[in-house]
């Protein structure tokens, strides 16, 4: 279920610790290209987390 994995896929990325910046952006930007719009809010979450500010309000107004 896609709901599911999403809320999965949130709860792992935005509870992991700094050290994983790089993983977390990488898969932000596959995510940001995802058909299901949940997993497009995850990945601009993701990029607010590790304050790539400029790409998270980007994919939030594409969304809108």
């Amino acid at each position: 279920h896609a709901l599911t994995a999403a809320t999965l896929c949130r709860a792992m990325l935005l509870s992991s610790n700094n050290s994983h910046i790089i993983s977390q952006v990488g898969l932000a930007s596959r995510l940001e290209k995802h058909e299901l719009l949940e997993m497009r809010r995850i990945a601009a979450q993701v990029y607010k987390k590790n304050l790539r500010w400029r790409k998270a309000v980007e994919l939030a107004k594409a969304d809108k």
